[in-house]
């Protein structure tokens, strides 16, 4: 299985020190949780990633596992 890196600047924690507020964090988590769904159709890939706390659990469903998340089809 390949395990790809996927981290947005902004939804990463990155803005620690700023609110997440905007268009840029929204527009960022929109982008994060895209490339996710895109990548968690595919079985021979793990995908792992950064995510701010702030922003409540990563969209998805728990796959097993510390901090596995699958977001596969609804």
């Amino acid at each position: 299985m390949e395990r790809v890196l996927v981290s947005e600047h902004i939804t990463s924690g990155a803005w620690a020190d700023r609110p997440l507020e905007g268009s840029l964090a929204i527009e960022g988590r929109a982008m994060l949780v895209a490339l996710a769904r895109d990548l968690s159709v595919d079985p021979g890939v793990e995908m792992v990633t950064t995510w701010d706390a702030r922003l409540g659990p990563f969209p998805g469903e728990t796959r097993g596992g510390r901090g596995r998340e699958s977001l596969g089809s609804r």
